[in-house]
């Protein structure tokens, strides 16, 4: 299913914002292949999950047994991308343009199937130098965050559960230390930071990976969209993109 042609927040797609840098968009079948390169069926294992943003920075994952696998129809009546928190993630085969002390915003719409300690999403699949890496998490004691290795931030203010998809957004403002850099919203609402270990930033560059940090704490859910601008976008437009995937996804914001 393609949701282009509907306009949302008042613009067509995510790409009418300069400087989107990756675009995965799970409700796009076109873009969710399976091991012959053709779409991927309803509950069929997922090869590649291309990306839209015109930089052909794809998701792939070679390996069958850690494919993550099609669900037609599944979050809002799109399709979505199932993995089971086990071992299924996906790689990006390029390194991300901005680099981990370079500004960003970093939108990720996906639906838990259980609470449990996790990555959702790491834009530096890196495991050193200290200040490096970057990780989505959620975490059972401390929240909702983001990780570097050797520090975090993160906010129990969450409210994720396994019934609705959220919106996770993440904004980084430039280089310097994590508590002053980032921050982060839930469905459209800010977070405040309610635990965490200071660092400053590792100027370093990796490739992603959707649904896990080097061989641990796989994603368990569903995952629907992943939007990366390289630049810290104004609120008008960081509210549009989220607007747009509200709508899209049935969110409440």
């Amino acid at each position: 299913m393609i949701i282009n042609p509907y306009r949302f927040a008042g613009f067509t797609d995510p790409t009418d914002i300069a400087g989107c840098d990756l675009w995965l968009d799970a409700s796009d079948n076109s873009t969710v292949l399976d091991a012959t390169d053709a779409e991927a069926s309803d509950n069929e294992a997922v090869k590649t999950w291309q990306d839209k943003s015109g930089n052909a920075n794809h998701a792939v994952q070679s390996t069958v047994t850690n494919q993550p696998v099609r669900r037609a129809a599944e979050v809002n009546g799109l399709d979505a991308l199932d993995l089971d928190g086990s071992n299924d993630f996906m790689e990006g085969t390029s390194d991300m343009t901005p680099r981990q002390t370079d500004e960003k915003t970093i939108f990720v719409v996906s639906k838990f199937d259980a609470l449990a300690n996790m990555v959702i999403f790491s834009p530096y699949n890196l495991s050193a130098p200290s200040g490096a890496r970057g990780s989505l998490f959620y975490n059972t004691s401390v929240g909702l965050g983001y990780a570097v290795v050797g520090g975090y931030e993160s906010s129990t203010d969450e409210t994720i559960g396994t019934t609705n998809p959220n919106i996770h957004t993440y904004s980084q403002s430039g280089s310097g230390n994590l508590f002053d850099v980032m921050t982060q919203w839930e469905d459209g609402v800010e977070l405040t930071r309610t635990n965490g270990a200071d660092i400053a930033l590792a100027d370093a560059t990796g490739g992603y990976a959707v649904g896990y940090w080097n061989s641990s704490q796989y994603f368990n859910g569903r995952m629907c969209e992943i939007i990366i601008y390289d630049t810290e976008l104004s609120t008008a437009d960081r509210e549009a993109v989220e607007t747009y995937l509200a709508d899209k996804w049935g969110i409440t914001l």
